[in-house]
């Protein structure tokens, strides 16, 4: 329902009971906007708002008082911040992430997939690895497009296997599945669709 100034008005006076008595200001009818609240629900969980100098925030605590959500909300957008034992998010269909920086830090990493995994980086890729890298795999496959391929160790490099080529194909093509598979104009084409 709206109020309007008329009806404000009209509240100011008639709240006075005598015309010698001094109206109450529309200000005062105007409750001022607060600038912290907190609501404390029947689960136990409380609910707290305020106003900060880096913007509105809610925080939803536990019983315990941990917090359970932060919510910053500022003139560059939302901010969420989770803190729980287990987060879990599930979609039917897809999941998309987007962002101009994805930054992701965790004691230990698994990733368990079904299917297949495509990746495509646009610029260069760096991976240092402290301890063993171990890839298993039902074959290998490695290609260079453009460049040389580069193999230094500071140890020894042994190389064993039930046969071993050098210049075994005497007119070798690129991999079937390689970008350039079809000529190096397939590949320019590829990115201009933005495959």
């Amino acid at each position: 329902m709206m109020t309007t100034l008329a009806h404000l008005e009209s509240t100011a006076h008639s709240e006075t009971g005598s015309d010698n008595v001094p109206q109450q200001g529309l200000l005062e009818l105007i409750a001022e906007a607060p600038s912290a609240a907190a609501l404390t629900l029947a689960s136990g969980r409380r609910y707290e708002l305020a106003t900060e100098a880096d913007g509105d925030r809610l925080i939803v605590r536990a019983r315990n008082g941990h917090v359970l959500l932060r919510v910053t909300v500022t003139d560059a957008g939302p901010v969420l911040a989770f803190e729980a034992a287990e987060l879990e998010l599930r979609a039917t269909h897809t999941l998309r992430v987007a962002a101009e920086t994805i930054d992701i830090s965790a004691s230990n990493l698994q990733t368990h997939v079904a299917g297949s995994v495509e990746t495509h980086i646009a610029g260069s890729r760096h991976t240092r690895i402290d301890g063993a890298d171990h890839l298993e795999a039902g074959s290998v496959q490695v290609q260079a497009n453009d460049g040389a391929m580069e193999l230094r160790a500071a140890g020894r490099i042994a190389l064993d296997g039930e046969h071993i080529g050098l210049n075994d194909d005497p007119c070798p093509r690129p991999f079937e599945w390689s970008a350039i598979a079809d000529g190096p104009e397939s590949a320019v084409a590829d990115e201009k669709e933005g495959v």
